[in-house]
């Protein structure tokens, strides 16, 4: 019986600590969130400031040196991209003379002899650069020198408008060629007929050196030629009646 009483009495003891517990346990975590809250009132905001640092001379000696670096190398970046062949940087200087030796040249000899500029086939046009021209030319009426192909045409219209086959001449069937040379000044005048070669009929002779007279004065020379006497050879071809000039 005592045993079973103070086994009673333990258990009843052990209830009773526990109910204790229960009961006081709670209350420090009730006080904890009273005071957080408490703290979190009475805090004052946070605010953070940030001091900028002044540089040292010694920073601001190596940034200027890099700024310079960083421009160097994007000038020699750029003008790499102007020339094709990269070579070593110690070598443009010299380029560069070079191009201002020969750019130095140049502009002398320019200086110098401006008629280099001048191409050879417009130095014969006007002015004092046709001294050496010559004054005179011989050339066959019958020529194919575009030069003188339209000139040379009036002429031979011209002589053609008074030219004759004799009457008597045709009755007795002669025929020939007859070579006559005639001299044309500047303004068209006719100065000399010469006859060179004979048809071999007197009268086909007398014929054509009397039409080349009529015919005159003929055009001016071209003021292009330079030329102050023209002397033209032409044969004058007489065929049964018919006359063709050459």
């Amino acid at each position: 019986m005592a045993r079973d009483m103070d086994r009673r009495i333990i258990i009843a003891f052990l209830i009773s600590i526990l109910v204790h517990l229960f009961l006081f346990i709670p209350l420090p975590f009730s006080s904890l969130k009273e005071e957080l809250s408490k703290i979190k009132k009475n805090q004052e905001p946070l605010s953070i400031e940030f001091i900028h640092q002044k540089p040292t001379p010694e920073e601001n000696e190596k940034a200027k040196r890099l700024s310079y670096e960083t421009h160097v190398a994007k000038r020699e970046t750029t003008t790499r991209k102007h020339f094709p062949f990269e070579g070593s940087p110690l070598k443009k200087p010299m380029i560069a003379q070079q191009d201002e030796r020969l750019r130095g040249s140049e502009e002398k000899e320019e200086g110098e002899n401006p008629q280099k500029e001048i191409p050879q086939a417009l130095r014969g046009l006007g002015g004092p650069m046709n001294e050496n021209l010559p004054e005179e030319e011989t050339v066959n009426l019958n020529t194919r020198e575009f030069k003188y192909i339209s000139y040379f045409s009036k002429i031979k219209s011209k002589i053609e408008l008074v030219w004759t086959y004799p009457q008597v001449s045709v009755m007795n069937g002669e025929q020939g060629t007859v070579h006559l040379k005639f001299t044309i000044v500047e303004d068209g005048s006719l100065e000399d007929v010469q006859l060179i070669k004979s048809s071999g009929y007197p009268a086909l002779d007398e014929e054509a050196i009397r039409a080349v007279k009529a015919a005159a004065p003929y055009p001016p020379l071209p003021k292009s030629w330079g030329l102050k006497r023209l002397h033209i050879i032409g044969e004058f071809n007489y065929i049964l009646g018919y006359r063709i000039i050459r």
